[in-house]
């Protein structure tokens, strides 16, 4: 964890993608818990915010247009507040992907659930988590 502490005090960004918990202090400094939020198959920008780069909001409506598999989880706590707010669902106060600071550059926490999405030769893959995982590395 310390050297990806350092990536991020560099001005690196770090994905945190789908933690069941937080139990990354050394990675980051703040508080912040996974809450249940059951079966969710939509998530909406906040705003004017730039969802992630590349991605049109209407593509985070389902994976392949399969109901309630975006994400199941959403973040809360001291966390959500000092990070940018990106992603939520259901209403505003459930972030699901929020960018916390970290020296120069940041933590990315995303509760998007991308199993089975990513590998083209996978029934189940989607172009768009495909483009949202790119985006989050970049």
């Amino acid at each position: 964890m310390a050297a990806l502490r350092r990536i991020a005090e560099a001005g690196g960004r770090v994905v945190v993608l789908y933690p069941a918990e937080w139990s990354c202090h050394s990675l980051a400094e703040f508080d912040m818990t996974v809450a249940e939020a059951g079966p969710c198959s939509r998530a909406f920008p906040y705003g004017d915010a730039p969802t992630v780069e590349g991605l049109d909001p209407e593509w985070l409506k389902r994976w392949n247009g399969l109901p309630c598999v975006i994400t199941d989880r959403y973040l809360t706590g001291p966390a959500t507040e000092q990070g940018e707010r990106t992603i939520w669902i259901d209403n505003p106060e459930k972030p699901i992907l929020v960018r916390v600071p970290v020296g120069q550059g940041q933590v990315v926490l995303a509760l998007f659930d991308m199993a089975g999405r990513l590998n083209p030769a996978d029934a189940h893959y989607d172009p768009a988590a495909d483009r949202l995982m790119l985006s989050l590395l970049r």
